[in-house]
């Protein structure tokens, strides 16, 4: 983008939802980004910084198969990611336990190998 604000680059194009909590990556050539298409809460998706290559990592078998547009049946909530300093892991924390009968909010790591 220019200083002025013109020639904006678009990086997502989602129909449906919103994308936010864009972090970049620690070596720069990924963004870690939050977002709710399809109708699903809390995934977390890691792409080019080019916006390219947009893949959901936090699929944690909330939703009744393995497809990425299956509809939603979990009660889970993720949020905050936030990648490790060495950009191999991202923290985030998640209700997931609830479900299990435990209580409120509780923080996890997925590993990333982009």
């Amino acid at each position: 983008m220019n200083p002025d604000g013109t020639n904006m680059i678009k990086l997502t194009n989602t129909i449906e939802g919103e994308n936010y909590l864009p972090k970049w990556s620690p070596d720069g050539t990924k963004i870690l980004f939050g977002s709710n298409r399809y109708g699903k809460s809390g995934d977390f998706y890691v792409m080019n910084v080019d916006g390219t290559n947009q893949t959901d990592i936090s699929n944690h078998n909330i939703y009744n198969n393995s497809n990425p547009n299956a509809q939603y049946i979990g009660t889970v909530q993720e949020t905050m990611p936030s990648w490790s300093a060495d950009g191999t892991k991202i923290l985030f924390q998640s209700t997931k336990t609830v479900e299990k009968g435990g209580g409120g909010w509780t923080l996890y790591t997925i590993g990333v190998e982009y």
